[in-house]
């Protein structure tokens, strides 16, 4: 089995170095980030909006924490790697994985055939627990999967200009572990 060795030291069978157990994708936030008019850490996660994940279902940020008010529980996520560093977005327990439809994200059955559910990261991402990274698509790649501002609850996640997402911090992603 080949091993794939994370920028955060840890390794994973073949999975390009993202972990094989499924976990929250969480908008990446640092200390000095600026969002809703306060530099508080917050917790952003892509769900599906009133926690109903279905074929078709469009993606939305939720909180990520338990015992929030308008949280659920955070939806859990794996990259499962297919050819050329591509790999499918895995919803745990399903068979459904994010597909772009023009810009949005929506659930779909999982399929590897279809290059609309091929996702990728720019060069230099590490996508082990630790590290963030900017998700995109072959043919694409001056687009990220982003809510593109200043991010708030119910905010529709889509792929959009990075341009545009990069000033506001809302490009890169991380593994949600609390």
């Amino acid at each position: 089995t080949t091993q794939a060795t994370t920028t955060n030291g840890g390794t994973s069978n073949g999975n390009g170095g993202a972990p094989l157990d499924y976990y929250p994708i969480r908008l990446y936030w640092e200390s000095g980030y600026y969002w809703q008019e306060t530099y508080s850490e917050t917790f952003w996660c892509i769900g599906c909006r009133n926690d109903n994940c279905y074929d078709g279902t469009k993606m939305y940020l939720d909180d990520c924490r338990d015992g929030r008010e308008k949280q659920r529980r955070p939806r859990k996520f794996r990259m499962e790697f297919q050819n050329n560093n591509e790999f499918l977005i895995r919803l745990k327990d399903t068979n459904l994985c994010w597909r772009r439809d023009g810009l949005d994200i929506h659930l779909d059955g999982c399929n590897a055939n279809n290059g609309r559910q091929l996702w990728k990261t720019h060069p230099g991402s590490g996508v082990g627990l630790g590290d963030k990274f900017e998700l995109t698509q072959d043919g694409i790649e001056s687009r990220c999967v982003t809510q593109r501002h200043h991010p708030k609850y119910d905010e529709e996640v889509e792929i959009e200009w990075c341009w545009q997402a990069r000033p506001d911090e809302t490009s890169f992603w991380n593994w949600y572990t609390d």
